[in-house]
């Protein structure tokens, strides 16, 4: 029986944050075999809650992450293909 290294579908090649409160935007570039996107998110610090910059940022990163697993999924993107 050969046993196969696993190799990483997805690599994070860039994580880019701006903040201005009190929004947050994350952008992330991430690679996959048929090339390299970039996914974002966003996220707003409620007018009631104290502004937390790292909150934000984890808010938003997760978002982007999402925003690029889902990319990565829906076959019409293109992102990675199905094996079959």
């Amino acid at each position: 029986m050969k046993v196969r290294e696993a190799v990483p579908l997805v690599k994070i090649l860039r994580n880019d944050t701006v903040q201005a409160k009190p929004y947050t935007l994350v952008a992330i570039e991430y690679e996959v075999p048929k090339g390299a996107y970039w996914a974002y998110g966003f996220s707003k610090c409620s007018p009631r809650d104290d502004w937390n910059s790292d909150l934000g940022v984890t808010i938003a990163r997760n978002r982007a992450v999402f925003a690029a697993a889902a990319d990565i999924a829906d076959s019409s993107s293109g992102a990675c293909p199905r094996e079959e």
